[in-house]
């Protein structure tokens, strides 16, 4: 075991299942509150999947300071996140379903529970011996393209470095979940991020210092050499010369809801009071 997974995890490993021997990629989501896992769970099931087996954990989580109707709410999609897992195991590709619910009310966010799911895909993959097995990062809410699993596949096959990537992005255009105004809003969102990080890298400025709604993903052993996933400061240090992986891309749900205050939720909420007006 190395001295990252020895001293720098904060949970033993928790899925008892053996991991295939040849296991090369984890993908992490973290869900809290999060109606609509499933479907995300369904875009996965439908990807094109490498040659290699890879594995889906899932961490659903709350604080012990949440609503008990939240608790309620975890609790269900948990059960039947489970469920759907059981039934849907594919001989290359499996999904394992964490819960933690007891999360301290300090550190109870999507960091958190981004390291848990990051630190248990590292030892899933020391354990496989797939030192350069890949750890991908996706929203619970998030919806990636048919060739997301192969496109990551193929770009870390290529031995790029750093090896550290984050996907393209995009919002829908129309839904029916939203009041159209919201999708107007998103939309002017992501111009507003796509000219932003033209205008860093223009500058002469990394890129990867604008937070991207998107995708990311990295190898365990840059992973670990790194430092792993903080609880508190994000992933800014993780990415650090990122390179953007343009070759697949992962749709970002355009909610409103401002459950980080310098995440998408807000500044799409912003947006649409503003009317897509931006400073």
């Amino acid at each position: 075991m190395t001295s990252y997974l020895q001293q720098k995890t904060l949970y033993l490993p928790q899925i008892g299942r053996r991991p295939a021997r040849n296991l090369g990629m984890c993908v992490v989501i973290p869900a809290c509150d999060e109606p609509f896992l499933l479907q995300t769970l369904m875009h996965l099931k439908k990807c094109d999947l490498p040659t290699f087996a890879s594995e889906v954990i899932v961490v659903i989580n709350n604080g012990v300071h949440v609503k008990e109707e939240v608790l309620e709410r975890n609790r269900a999609v948990f059960l039947q996140a489970r469920a759907w897992a059981k039934a849907n195991l594919q001989p290359l590709l499996k999904f394992h379903i964490l819960f933690h619910d007891d999360l301290p009310k300090m550190f109870a966010n999507a960091d958190l529970a981004y390291k848990i799911g990051m630190d248990e895909a590292a030892f899933r993959l020391e354990k496989a011996k797939s030192k350069r097995g890949i750890i991908a990062c996706l929203d619970a809410d998030a919806r990636p393209a048919k060739n997301y699993l192969t496109a990551l596949a193929a770009h870390f096959r290529r031995r790029s470095v750093p090896r550290v990537c984050y996907t393209q992005f995009a919002f829908p255009e129309t839904g029916i979940h939203f009041p159209d105004r919201v999708y107007r809003a998103a939309l002017c969102h992501e111009l507003y991020l796509r000219y932003l990080r033209r205008a860093y890298i223009y500058a002469g400025l990394s890129a990867d210092e604008i937070v991207l709604p998107t995708g990311y993903a990295t190898d365990c052993a840059t992973y670990q050499q790194r430092g792993g996933r903080s609880s508190v400061a994000g992933k800014s240090d993780l990415l650090r010369g990122a390179m953007l992986l343009p070759d697949t891309t992962v749709e970002v749900s355009p909610r409103t809801d401002a459950r980080r205050r310098d995440g998408t939720g807000a500044a799409i909420k912003k947006a649409v009071k503003s009317k897509g007006v931006y400073p």
